[in-house]
């Protein structure tokens, strides 16, 4: 078990040093009004993200930061994940999975806690903006999404699997 627990940490803690390591290389800040924490453009990221635990900082690719529109959605959904300390989450979930790397229901229960973590984020994200905001702001997520995003283990992405983005996608479309 601790083998196995050590492993994982550690494939954790390397994860998170290299993506760390490669977004800050990159990164430029880049003024976004009303965001509670730094922004940043990184070409490192391949959606946007919220990512660190002692100073966390919302990353954006460069497309998005082009994109007036995305970049407003982005910016107040990764905000929101901030408020929601979901940084904090995640590196909770990568405890419990590093220590119960064996037990099939952690996975199944961190996977859920990942998928309640974004429907929440969504709903607050959208009341924050506003009702008139719902069709865009799906309409963005659409655009932002990717499936396997670089550092998604060790930070809040807004990427989705097809069957999750629909999920979002239809509790977007019911108030």
């Amino acid at each position: 078990w601790l083998t196995g627990a050590a492993g994982m940490a550690l494939a954790f803690l390397g994860s998170a040093l290299k993506f760390s390591r490669s977004a800050r290389r990159t990164r430029e800040h880049l003024p976004v009004s009303g965001a509670p924490i730094h922004v940043y453009v990184s070409g490192e990221v391949d959606t946007p993200c919220l990512f660190g635990l002692i100073s966390p900082a919302i990353y954006v690719p460069p497309d998005v930061a082009a994109d007036e529109t995305l970049l407003r959605h982005a910016a107040a959904h990764e905000a929101t994940h901030y408020r929601q300390l979901d940084h904090v989450w995640c590196v909770v979930r990568c405890a419990c999975i590093a220590l119960h790397w064996y037990n099939p229901l952690v996975w199944l229960a961190v996977k859920l806690s990942r998928r309640d973590c974004e429907l929440s984020c969504d709903e607050a994200t959208v009341r924050r903006l506003g009702e008139g905001e719902r069709a865009g702001y799906g309409r963005s997520l659409i655009k932002l999404t990717c499936a396997n995003p670089r550092g998604a283990a060790v930070a809040t992405t807004m990427c989705a699997r097809p069957k999750e983005l629909k999920e979002r996608i239809t509790m977007l479309t019911k108030n």
